[in-house]
């Protein structure tokens, strides 16, 4: 009788700790259960979003960089022609040529126009959408913010249409004398063509303006054309090269720089057209991989090692407009 006694108390004694290590045991196993499930929900969240991403934002930013890539190419392929000659685009802003009928000439030089404004206006959208309450976020010591944020690729194409000391070394020694050269489009500038590239279609959401809308805009309107002055810079007269020579010869003999500009520009949307490539890769793709050290191949040493190591000497974010080094 005494021995059953004492077995009860044992089992009353233990019976409380044997519950409370179970109930540790199933509340350990259902936590990690649930911490699966979470994490195999932010994971197919996160998936979601990178593709509502690439779909909002990769697609038209990649479209947008081919363009670029293939009328630089054409460009550079043609500068002994005149199809960039500045009368064609005078004819264009007096209601002539190309304004007249599209079988005249002038169609090249303001498409190309419109494709520079293009980007600035890609990028804006993409800035407008930058959470600035999220820029510190990190997560095990990788940086969250997505390529649209503050990607430094951006950063750098943004700072290559400005940077006026760009060349400089390059120049010396060589026959550059007045130096034709384009690089005023400033921050501020780049941010209000950008504006003046898109339209708003709801709350949340703005898009680019069509090429006839920018082109009735650009031909109506002196107040619209004015913030395109600097990009046309870019362009005017350039044209008229002398063939039979390489690419930096033909620019020496001209005494213009703007090609190399333009080399280098092409080379940093290149750089982001892999970055963005890579970033999408749970979202399937159909773009051809162009190589930007393609780009250099027939580039003197000293001018590819010039663009290949392009730094942006000031930190400051160009895209956002705020500094996320602080």
């Amino acid at each position: 009788m005494e021995e059953t006694n004492t077995g009860i108390e044992i089992v009353r004694i233990i019976a409380p700790a044997a519950v409370a290590i179970f109930s540790t045991i199933l509340g350990a196993i259902l936590y990690s259960f649930g911490q699966k499930r979470l994490k195999i929900f932010d994971f197919f969240l996160r998936k979601k979003e990178r593709e509502e991403e690439a779909s909002k934002f990769y697609l038209p930013l990649l479209r947008c960089l081919y363009d670029i890539d293939d009328r630089f190419n054409r460009i550079f392929q043609n500068l002994h022609t005149n199809w960039l000659d500045k009368k064609f685009l005078k004819k264009i802003k007096d209601g002539k040529g190309f304004a007249e009928t599209p079988q005249k000439k002038g169609y090249f030089f303001i498409s190309t126009i419109y494709m520079i404004g293009c980007f600035f206006g890609v990028v804006e959208v993409i800035r407008k959408r930058v959470d600035t309450k999220k820029i510190n976020t990190k997560e095990k010591g990788h940086d969250k913010n997505s390529i649209f944020q503050f990607d430094q690729n951006i950063t750098i194409i943004s700072r290559l249409f400005q940077d006026k000391e760009l060349f400089n070394d390059y120049c010396k020694g060589k026959n550059f004398i007045k130096t034709k050269d384009a690089n005023e489009i400033h921050k501020h500038i780049q941010h209000s063509i950008g504006e003046m590239m898109i339209e708003k279609v709801s709350d949340t959401k703005y898009q680019v303006i069509s090429f006839r809308e920018f082109y009735e805009l650009y031909i109506s309107k002196e107040s619209f054309r004015f913030w395109f002055i600097l990009i046309e810079e870019y362009f005017v007269n350039l044209c008229k090269f002398e063939e039979g020579k390489t690419f930096e010869e033909q620019a020496e003999l001209k005494d213009d720089i703007r090609p190399l500009r333009l080399k280098a520009i092409q080379y940093w949307c290149r750089r982001l057209m892999q970055r963005i490539l890579e970033e999408s890769n749970s979202v399937e793709l159909s773009f051809e991989n162009r190589k930007p050290k393609d780009l250099l191949n027939n580039l003197s040493e000293e001018l590819g090692t010039l663009i290949e190591g392009y730094k942006v000497k000031n930190k400051q974010q160009y895209l956002s407009g705020v500094n996320v080094n602080q």
